[in-house]
């Protein structure tokens, strides 16, 4: 498993969009600093998505404009957790599995 722990231009390419990722092991609110800072296009949550629902509760980010939810293989996702970030952006955003 490759876990992401800086995006890189690769993500974003020569977009300007601006790319975060949030995954645990790391402080939580050095994390929050930097998503209410820049804000962001782009959120790499992985593994799983327990960090990004604790930053989604600590008001770091929004996900009310949000897109695309793309949810990657089997990675010890517990339906609840898919289902509360689903729960949390636009109904008529794109959901992949």
């Amino acid at each position: 498993m490759i876990i992401v722990t800086k995006p890189s231009d690769p993500i974003a390419g020569d977009s300007g969009l601006r790319v975060a990722a949030v995954y645990g092991g790391v402080s939580k609110l050095d994390q929050f600093s930097e998503l209410k800072a820049g804000g962001c296009e782009i959120v790499v949550a992985t593994p799983g998505t327990r960090r990004l629902i604790d930053l989604l509760k600590m008001k770091a980010l929004t996900m009310t404009r949000a897109t695309y939810l793309v949810i990657v293989g089997d990675i010890g996702l517990a339906n609840e957790d898919v289902t509360q970030v689903a729960n949390v952006i636009p109904s008529d955003a794109e959901k992949m599995p």
